[in-house]
């Protein structure tokens, strides 16, 4: 059985525990999450979640994911993520064996998204392409935000708070990403299986 991470990352004060307090509100019972914390703003998760601090960013290690994988069995894990830690961190270090970051949803202010984007460099832009959602609140994106976001990240989906269907595209990624992994493994087995039969055909017709 996998253990599936998601990931909610952005700076501080972006939306991002309301974000994922919604999310896990709409995912499941409260007992099925482990919310990881690696950064404290003014919204709280209160006592329905059982949560986790990692104050420093040496702390992420494979033996912290060892330790509350075998301490929180069959629990799915929503990491609150620093915005001004490198996500490369996360793939680094090697997780424990099935174990998976499953999901990134980057959170932005869209009234401040743009100066962001131009002004602090490396920090954000590194975070910004493992983005598989970006997620706007405190207003819609300009264009210019959305074409910045498209130079950086081409892969990603762009939402908001305000758009009717913002949450949803949010929730499709922490529901189905283990559908699309699994069709994925089914479409190259049968791409093997074809191509063994035209070498097979191939081979004998000589």
């Amino acid at each position: 059985m996998r253990t599936p991470i998601f990931v909610v990352s952005g700076f501080l004060d972006s939306g991002k525990t309301t974000l994922a307090k919604e999310v896990l509100k709409r995912t499941g019972k409260s007992e099925e999450w482990l919310v990881l914390i690696c950064e404290h703003g003014d919204e709280e998760y209160g006592k329905e979640y059982e949560t986790v601090s990692i104050d420093a960013l040496e702390s992420l290690d494979c033996s912290l994911f060892e330790d509350l994988q075998s301490r929180y069995p069959g629990r799915r894990f929503l990491l609150e993520y620093n915005g001004t830690w490198p996500l490369t961190k996360l793939y680094q270090i090697g997780l424990p064996k099935r174990m998976v970051i499953q999901n990134v949803t980057y959170v932005l202010d869209a009234s401040t998204a743009e100066v962001y984007i131009r002004n602090m460099g490396p920090m954000l832009l590194e975070q910004m392409n493992f983005a598989d959602c970006f997620y706007f609140t405190k207003g819609t994106p300009g264009d210019r935000v959305i074409k910045l976001i498209g130079q950086l990240n081409q892969r990603a989906i762009s939402t908001d708070a305000g758009s009717d269907e913002g949450i949803v595209r949010v929730l499709k990624g922490f529901s189905d990403s283990g559908e699309i992994s699994m069709k994925s493994r089914i479409y190259t087995v049968l791409l093997i299986i074809i191509l063994c039969i035209i070498i097979y055909f191939s081979v004998n017709s000589f």
